[in-house]
C-alpha cells in the first residue's frame, strides 16, 4: 500500500473515531492522553484539547476517580469492561461503562491504551425508577393475598361449614395459584432491594452444619407431590463461620428448590448438600455444593442462567411453576456478602450449584430492611 493510500486510510479512521457517539481515549503507557474524540465534552464538559498531555486519572479531569483500576489494567494487560462513577468539569457525578484495552506491539509490549467509555447515568436512573415501582405494587400486593390465602385455608379446612368435594377441588386451585402468587410476590420484593442496595448483612458466629440439616429439615421441598431425599453429607468437624443466617437460608432453600423442581422423575431421584474448604479465586473458602440428578442445563443456554427471569427451555416444559428470579436472587446476595457462584452441568445428567462462603465469614453491609 502507498504512503498516500496509508495516510487516506488513516484520515478516515480518524474522522470516524471523531464522529462517534461514545467516548474515546487513547492514552501512553503511563496514561498521559494522547487523544480524545469530541464525545469527551459532551459527556464530561470538558475539550478534547483540554485533556490532552494530562493524566486519565488526574484530579484536574475526573476527580482521581479510577488511578488503581488504570495501574491494574496496566499491570494485568488485561481488558477492563465495567461501571466506574466519574467527575464532570462542573464537579456533578455520573455513571459511565469502560472498555479499557491495552494495545500491545508483536513482542508482547504495552504501546497505548484504548479507553470507550459510555454515560449510562440516564439507563441506571430509569431502572432504578422500575425497581422501586416494582417494590412499591408488590408491597401493595401483599395485603390482598395474605387475605386470599388465610380464607382459602380456612374454607378448605372446614373451620366455616362443610365444603362439597367439587367446592374443595376449587378452593385448592385458589389457595395453590395465591400462594404461588405470594412467592413471585416476595421474589420481586427481594429483588428490588438487592438492587436498589438496601439490602442488610449481619453476620454472627453460627454453626454452619446444624443450620444446613435444620433447613432440610424444616422444609419440605416437594415437587409435583413426590418428595425428593435431600441428603447431606455432613463434615465431621463442626464449621463455624460469621454468616448472616437468614440470607444463608435464602440461598440454600432457593438451590434445594430449584433441584428439586428439575430432579429426575426416577426412583433414584435425590439431591446432594455438600461442604468443603477449600481456595476458590485465590481465597480461603467454605464452599457449599447442592447436586442433583435431573434434567441438566442446555449447554447453548448455560451461559443466560443467572439473568434476571430467564429460565432455559427444558426447565420451562418440564416445570411451569418458575419465575426465573430464584437463581438471579441467589447471584446477588451471594455477591452482596462476599462470595462467588457458579454451576457445573450437562443436560438430562443434573446439574450442581457451588456458593462460597469466604472463612474471614461475610461481608457486613449497614441497609434498610432484610430480604422478604
Amino acid at each position: 500500500m502507498s504512503l498516500v493510500k496509508s495516510v487516506e486510510e488513516l484520515s478516515k479512521f480518524k474522522l470516524a473515531v471523531d464522529a462517534a457517539y461514545d467516548c474515546v481515549v487513547i492514552t501512553d503507557p503511563d496514561g498521559m492522553i494522547l487523544y480524545a474524540n469530541s464525545a469527551i465534552k459532551r459527556i464530561t464538559g470538558f475539550t478534547p484539547q483540554a485533556t490532552l498531555g494530562k493524566k486519565a486519572w488526574t484530579k484536574e479531569l475526573w476527580g482521581g476517580l479510577y488511578e488503581k483500576l488504570w495501574k491494574t489494567i496496566k499491570h494485568d494487560k488485561k481488558v477492563f469492561s465495567g461501571e466506574v462513577k466519574n467527575k464532570r468539569k462542573d464537579g456533578t457525578l455520573y455513571n459511565a461503562f469502560h472498555t479499557i484495552t491495552p494495545i500491545l506491539n508483536e513482542k508482547g509490549n504495552l504501546q497505548f491504551f484504548m479507553d470507550v467509555q459510555r454515560d449510562i447515568t440516564r439507563e441506571k436512573e430509569v431502572d432504578r425508577a422500575k425497581t422501586e415501582f416494582i417494590s412499591l405494587v408488590s408491597h401493595q400486593l401483599q395485603t390482598p393475598l395474605t387475605a386470599i390465602n388465610w380464607y382459602a385455608e380456612m374454607l378448605l379446612s372446614g373451620d366455616v361449614g362443610r365444603v362439597t368435594e367439587d367446592q374443595s377441588s376449587y378452593l385448592a386451585e385458589v389457595y395453590k395459584e395465591s400462594k404461588r402468587m405470594s412467592r413471585l410476590v416476595s421474589d420481586l420484593l427481594n429483588v428490588s432491594r438487592l438492587e436498589i442496595g438496601g439490602v442488610l448483612i449481619e453476620p454472627i458466629p453460627a454453626k454452619i452444619n446444624l443450620l444446613i440439616a435444620d433447613i432440610i429439615k424444616e422444609s419440605k421441598f416437594v415437587e409435583k407431590e413426590k418428595e425428593v431425599p435431600v441428603l447431606f453429607a455432613k463434615p465431621k468437624e463442626e464449621i463455624e463461620l460469621a454468616i448472616d443466617a437468614d440470607l444463608f437460608r435464602q440461598v440454600l432453600r432457593n438451590l434445594i428448590s430449584n433441584a428439586t423442581r428439575y430432579c429426575s422423575e426416577q426412583a433414584d431421584a435425590e439431591i446432594k448438600v455438600r461442604l468443603e474448604k477449600q481456595a476458590v479465586g485465590g481465597i480461603d473458602s467454605l464452599v457449599i455444593s447442592v447436586m442433583d440428578n435431573g434434567i441438566g442445563i442446555p449447554k447453548e443456554e448455560q451461559h443466560r442462567i443467572f439473568e434476571k427471569f430467564f429460565r432455559a427451555g427444558n426447565a420451562e416444559k418440564a416445570s411451569a411453576g418458575g419465575t426465573g428470579l430464584g437463581l438471579y436472587i441467589c447471584k446477588m446476595v451471594v455477591e452482596n456478602w462476599g462470595g462467588k457462584i457458579w454451576f457445573e452441568s450437562e443436560e438430562g445428567k443434573g446439574a450442581t450449584f457451588y456458593a462460597t462462603i469466604p472463612l474471614t465469614g461475610m461481608v457486613s453491609k449497614k441497609g434498610e430492611k432484610k430480604l422478604a
